[in-house]
C-alpha cells in the first residue's frame, strides 16, 4: 500500500504557490519494525501540536511564508498550512493552540493588530483574528488560553487596566476583560487558569494581598478571591491547580505550614488546607500534581521519606503517602499521565534508575512496568501521554537511542512502537502527541532528513 503512495507521490506534478511542500513518504516495508509514516518538513516545528478534528495543527516555516498555521493527517498530501496570516517571509508565529468545541483558538500577529487571539475551523477561509482588543499594531499579547464549557478564557493587555482576565465565545462583541482584578493600570497577571466544575480557579495578584487564589463563573461580579490564605501583602502563591471534579486541589504556602496541600470548592469558607504533610512550617514540596477519574497523585516529601508518591481523594483522611518507591533517596516522579483510574509515571527506586511505572492507589498496586534500560541504567522517559487503553512515551535504550514506545500497563505489552531511525541514533521524539487512535511526533536527529513527522500506531 505506502509503496503506491510513493509511486503516487513521486508522480504528482508540483503545486505553484505557498502551500505547497515537497514531503516525501518513507516506504514502510523498508523496516521491519516500522509501524510509522513518515513525511518530511522544509522546517521545524516551533511549538507542541494539539489535535484537532484528528489532524495534528502546529507553528512551522517552510522557508517560503514564515512561521504560520499548519496540519498535518500524517500524509504528504494532507500536509498543509492553514493560512499565511502574516503575508510574505514575515511569520504570524501562532502559539498557545487550545481546542474549544469545534474551534482552535490561539494567538498570532500581524502588521495590522499585532499579537491578538485567533481562530480556525480548519480552513483557510476560517481562519480569522478574534479581535483586535487592544487596537492598534502592538496587540494585547494574549496567553494562558484555557477552555471551559463552550468559553475560552485567557490573560491579555487590556487598554486602562494591564493584564487581566479575559473571556471569548469566538465572536468580537463576546469577546471582553471579565474582570480588572487590580484597578487601574495595575496588573493582576492571573496565571494557572484551570477549568474546575463550572468555575475557572486562577492565581493572581493585587497590591493588599498579594498572590492568592480566585475563580470566576463568567461574569465580574461572580469573580472573587477566595481566601487570603498568607494574610497580608506576603501572597500564597497558589500554584498546580488541579480539578477532582468540582473541587479545586492546589499547593499554597503560608508562614505556619509552608507550601503544603490545599482544596477549594470555590468559596472563601471551602477552601482550607487539605493536609499538613511535612508538620509545621516545613514544606512538603508537593509537586506534579496529576487528577485520575478518582484521586489525585502528587510527590511530596513528608519530613521523615524523601519525595515518594502521594494521593488525595480530597479529604484529609484520604490523603496519604501511596508507596515508598525508593527507599534510600527521592523517588524521583516525573512525565505523570492518567489513564482511567491508574497513573503512569517515570521513578526511580534506587536500583533501576528511572523507569515507567504505575499505580492504582494502592502500595501493591504500584509497581514497575518494565525495566526499558536493563540494570541501573536509566531509559530517561518523557513525554508520557495516555492513548485511552494505555500509554505512549519517549523511551531511550543503547541499542535504538530515543524512540516512541508505549503500553498497555504490562510487562509484555510494553514495546517500542518503531526504530523509526535504525540503529542507537534513535529519532528522539519531539512534541509526541496522540491523534485518535495514532501517535504523532516530529524527528529533528535523523541525519538524511532534517525535519520529519512520524505518524502511526
Amino acid at each position: 500500500m505506502f509503496s503506491a503512495i510513493t509511486r503516487r507521490l513521486r508522480s504528482r506534478a508540483h503545486t505553484s504557490g505557498k502551500t505547497a511542500i515537497k514531503p516525501r513518504l518513507e516506504g514502510l516495508e523498508q523496516r521491519a519494525l516500522l509501524t510509522l509514516s513518515a513525511v518530511d518538513l522544509l522546517g521545524a516545528a516551533a511549538a507542541p501540536p494539539v489535535a484537532f478534528q484528528g489532524m495534528s495543527y502546529f507553528p512551522m516555516s517552510d522557508g517560503i511564508s514564515g512561521e504560520e498555521l499548519w496540519k498535518s493527517d500524517g500524509t504528504a498530501q494532507g500536509t498543509t498550512r492553514v493560512a499565511d496570516i502574516n503575508p510574505g517571509l514575515a511569520s504570524s508565529a501562532p502559539r498557545n493552540l487550545t481546542v474549544v468545541g469545534n474551534t482552535l483558538y490561539f494567538t498570532a500577529t500581524d502588521l495590522t493588530a499585532g499579537n491578538e487571539l485567533w481562530k480556525t475551523d480548519g480552513t483557510t477561509a476560517g481562519t480569522v483574528r478574534v479581535k483586535d482588543l487592544y487596537p492598534g499594531v502592538i496587540g494585547s499579547y494574549p496567553r494562558n488560553l484555557t477552555a471551559s464549557g463552550n468559553i475560552l478564557y485567557y490573560v491579555a493587555f487590556n487598554s486602562g487596566a494591564g493584564y487581566e482576565l479575559d473571556r471569548s465565545d469566538g465572536t468580537a462583541a463576546g469577546t471582553y476583560m471579565v474582570k480588572d482584578v487590580a484597578p487601574g493600570t495595575t496588573s493582576s497577571s492571573p496565571t494557572n487558569l484551570t477549568a474546575v466544575g463550572s468555575k475557572v480557579f486562577f492565581a493572581a495578584t493585587t497590591v493588599a494581598n498579594g498572590t492568592e487564589l480566585w475563580a470566576t463563573d463568567g461574569i465580574s461580579a461572580g469573580t472573587t478571591m477566595l481566601g487570603d490564605i498568607a494574610a497580608g501583602t506576603a501572597g500564597s502563591y497558589p500554584r498546580s491547580i488541579t480539578a477532582l471534579g468540582s473541587t479545586a486541589i492546589f499547593t499554597a504556602s503560608d508562614p505556619a505550614h509552608g507550601f503544603e496541600l490545599w482544596k477549594s470548592d470555590g468559596t472563601t469558607s471551602g477552601t482550607v488546607l487539605l493536609k499538613d504533610i511535612a508538620p509545621g512550617a516545613t514544606s512538603s514540596l508537593p509537586s506534579n500534581l496529576t487528577a485520575t477519574s478518582n484521586a489525585v497523585y502528587f510527590a511530596a516529601s513528608d519530613g521523615v521519606h524523601n519525595s515518594q508518591l502521594w494521593k488525595t481523594d480530597g479529604a484529609a483522611t484520604g490523603t496519604a503517602m501511596v508507596s515508598v518507591i525508593n527507599p534510600t533517596g527521592s523517588a524521583a516522579i516525573t512525565s505523570p499521565a492518567a489513564v482511567g483510574s491508574t497513573l503512569y509515571f517515570a521513578a526511580s527506586d534506587g536500583v533501576h534508575g528511572s523507569e515507567l511505572w504505575k499505580s492504582n492507589g494502592t502500595a501493591a498496586g504500584t509497581t514497575m512496568v518494565a525495566d526499558i534500560n536493563p540494570g541501573s541504567a536509566t531509559s530517561n522517559i518523557t513525554q508520557i501521554a495516555s492513548t485511552g487503553t494505555g500509554i505512549t512515551f519517549s523511551a531511550y535504550t543503547p541499542t535504538a537511542g530515543f524512540e516512541a514506545w508505549k503500553s498497555d500497563g504490562s510487562a509484555t505489552g510494553t514495546r517500542m512502537v518503531s526504530d523509526a531511525i535504525a540503529g542507537s541514533v534513535g529519532s528522539t521524539p519531539t512534541y509526541l502527541t496522540v491523534i485518535g487512535p495514532s501517535i504523532f511526533f516530529i524527528s529533528t536527529s535523523d541525519p538524511l532528513h532534517r525535519n520529519r513527522i512520524w505518524w502511526g500506531s
